[in-house]
């Protein structure tokens, strides 16, 4: 299986998203980082003006697919947010230690 640490993720979104999911990650805000081996799925909490929900589907990486879901508003507006940014930060750094 592919590694989030092998992929440049700052790619993935628009600079100033990924610069503050960067942000959020070195300040802590992501928590509770789970994986389900079993739906090879990460859940994690991220603390915004609210915590939010962030949910990362891997079972389409092998594909070049990552499924992403934040219930956050700016994730049903854009499709993308922040918090989904500092979650799969957190992602490739635990896969990298």
């Amino acid at each position: 299986m592919k590694r989030l640490s092998e992929i440049n993720l700052q790619k993935l979104f628009p600079s100033v998203i990924y610069r503050r999911g960067l942000e959020y990650y070195k300040q802590n805000k992501v928590s509770d980082l789970l994986y389900d081996i079993n739906y090879q799925v990460w859940t994690a909490t991220v603390q915004g003006s609210e915590d939010y929900f962030v949910e990362i589907n891997m079972k389409d990486m092998d594909s070049g697919s990552v499924d992403t879901y934040c219930d956050c508003p700016a994730f049903d507006t854009f499709g993308s947010c922040k918090h989904i940014a500092a979650t799969l930060i957190s992602i490739a750094n635990k896969e990298s230690n």
